[in-house]
């Protein structure tokens, strides 16, 4: 699932607001506490995030304090592949204040809709309009629907 950018930029908007902080602050603040809470006691939290979290370890690296910064590198490796520069550029929202909003909103929706956990598949659906299961530290994990797109001819 894709968050829409409007969605994203709204709420980046309005936390900002009631934070009363820059971009800036706002990712220098919450990015160690992040790391430091959440990653650190469970090194695979990273899959709940699915295609999101291409952007969002960049996000992490470039905001983590030095202590941090070979942890993050080390967590979440890469795809079977290495990291997916389609879907990450499919996934970045244009801003890293977007980019961090956009993964959070995406874990919040799994875990209301009942998808969360690290094991699971997370959908991604591709331009064409397929649906493909994406696993993370795997990357896509079946093939695009073929019969769909030969029958549009």
């Amino acid at each position: 699932m894709k968050i829409d950018k409007e969605v994203v930029v709204a709420e980046a908007e309005r936390i900002l607001k009631e934070n009363k902080e820059t971009q800036l602050q706002f990712l220098e603040r919450v990015v160690p506490g992040f790391i430091n809470s959440i990653l650190r006691p469970s090194p695979d939290y990273w899959k709940n995030f699915g295609m999101y979290w291409w952007n969002l370890q960049d996000i992490l690296k470039n905001y983590a304090p030095k202590e941090y910064r070979a942890y993050v590198r080390a967590t979440g490796g890469e795809d079977e592949f290495g990291a997916d520069e389609e879907i990450k550029k499919e996934y970045n929202y244009g801003t890293d204040m977007y980019n961090w909003v956009a993964a959070h909103l995406y874990v919040d929706y799994r875990v209301k809709s009942y998808q969360f956990g690290a094991g699971n598949a997370h959908q991604h659906t591709t331009e064409e309009g397929d649906i493909r299961q994406y696993v993370p530290g795997v990357g896509l994990v079946d093939e695009p629907d073929v019969s769909r797109s030969s029958d549009l001819h």
